[in-house]
């Protein structure tokens, strides 16, 4: 089940839709990333989120993910993908301009760890985008999925990116407040 629904690939290529319709102006209003800016997507799945950011520049994209199915959609729109965790992915030092996070960190089995590992990922005037589920503001009736070993609120999560040396230069919500995001 997914938000009450059967969780379905085309459930999942909805939700990921309307994440992205919710999530590209926000970031627009933060931070625009400059033409053919290489982009990578940490957890992205079939690489809907990184593809159509990566479109506002005429980027290129590299999606990392653990499902195989989900890279194949990906590959076959022409991204560079990599099977791995973000644990255990490798991005040669300095060479992109964006790395999203985007509802992957809750995921994550060592979420500080990745945070410092993807640091010398990034060029000089590279930047992260991380938006996770706010507890905070979840309903209270709401399920939390087993697969988030995790939990955060715009809070704790502040405290953690800057705790990993990053240094915020944006914040936004969505979702009336039930995902917050760090630039």
């Amino acid at each position: 089940q997914m938000h009450g629904a059967p969780y379905t690939p085309a459930r999942v290529r909805r939700n990921q839709r309307e994440y992205l319709a919710s999530l590209l102006p926000k970031l627009a209003s933060i931070v625009e990333p400059y033409p053919g800016s290489h982009m990578v997507d940490v957890g992205g799945s079939t690489g809907l989120v990184g593809q159509a950011y990566a479109k506002t520049c005429d980027g290129v994209l590299t999606v990392i993910d653990t499902c195989a199915a989900e890279l194949a959609v990906a590959e076959t729109a022409g991204h560079r993908t990599i099977c791995a965790t973000a644990e255990t992915a490798e991005i040669e030092p300095g060479t992109a301009d964006v790395v999203l996070l985007c509802r992957t960190i809750e995921h994550l089995c060592d979420p500080m760890g990745v945070l410092r590992r993807i640091r010398p990922w990034l060029s000089a005037r590279g930047y992260l985008v991380v938006d996770a589920m706010d507890v905070d503001h979840w309903p209270k009736n709401a399920r939390y999925k087993i697969d988030h070993p995790y939990a955060f609120t715009a809070k704790t999560l502040e405290r953690m990116v800057t705790a990993a040396g990053w240094t915020v230069r944006g914040r936004f919500t969505r979702w009336n407040q039930m995902y917050t995001g760090l630039v």
